[in-house]
C-alpha cells in the first residue's frame, strides 16, 4: 500500500475526527482489550496515536507499546504529540514491519482493518506477531455505519474546518452503541 495523507489532512484528522469519534472509540477499545500493566501492545494503523497513547498509560513503564502506521505524516505528528511517552513508532506497511515473531500480548487496531488490501495476509502477519496467549482486537466500521447527521457533521467539520462537534444521535452517545454491539 502507498496511501499517504498530507500534513493538512493529518491536522484535520487530529483536530476533528479524533475528538469527534476516535477518542471515544479508543476508550471503548481499551475497555474491551482489558490491558494490564506490563503488557506488550502493538497498535496497527495507529494514525496520530490516540489508542497507542492510551495503551501506554495503562501498561505503564514496565509495558511495551508500539504504534505502526504506513503514513509518514501521521508518524511525524504522533511523535510530537507523544514525545514524553516511551512508545516505539514504526513507519511501515502492516505486511513489511520487520517485527519479530510472537512479541506482543495484544494487537489493537481502531479503524484500520477495513483498509488492508489483503485482509487474510494482514491477519496472518498479525497472528505471527502475537505471543501464544495473545489477543487481536479490532474496532472498525465504515461511513455506511454513520447516521446521515453524523456524516453531515463530519463533512462540515472537514471542509469548513470548524471546531469539533460532539454528536448525540437519538438521545444516545455513540459510545453507548459501541458497547451494546460488544
Amino acid at each position: 500500500m502507498t496511501f499517504q495523507l498530507g500534513a493538512d489532512g493529518v491536522d484535520i484528522y487530529e483536530r476533528v475526527i479524533v475528538p469527534l469519534w476516535f477518542e471515544h472509540w479508543a476508550e471503548a477499545l481499551m475497555r474491551l482489550a482489558k490491558l494490564k500493566p506490563g503488557n506488550t501492545v502493538l497498535d496497527v494503523a495507529c494514525g496520530t496515536g490516540v489508542v497507542t497513547r492510551l495503551a501506554k498509560k495503562i501498561v505503564g513503564p514496565n509495558g511495551g507499546v508500539s504504534g505502526l502506521d504506513m503514513n509518514a505524516s501521521m508518524i511525524s505528528r504522533v511523535k510530537s504529540l507523544a514525545k514524553d511517552l516511551d512508545i516505539r513508532w514504526i513507519e511501515s506497511d502492516v505486511f513489511a514491519s520487520g517485527l519479530g515473531e510472537a512479541q506482543y500480548d495484544v494487537i489493537l487496531s481502531q479503524q484500520g482493518y477495513q483498509y488492508f488490501p489483503d485482509k487474510q495476509r494482514a491477519l496472518d502477519e498479525l497472528y505471527r506477531l502475537l505471543s501464544p496467549e495473545g489477543r487481536l482486537i479490532f474496532l472498525y466500521g465504515t461511513v455506511k455505519a454513520f447516521t446521515p447527521k453524523q456524516y453531515a457533521m463530519l463533512l462540515r467539520n472537514i471542509f469548513q474546518l470548524r471546531p469539533p462537534i460532539y454528536s448525540v444521535v437519538n438521545g444516545k452517545h455513540p459510545l453507548q452503541r459501541i458497547s451494546r454491539a460488544g
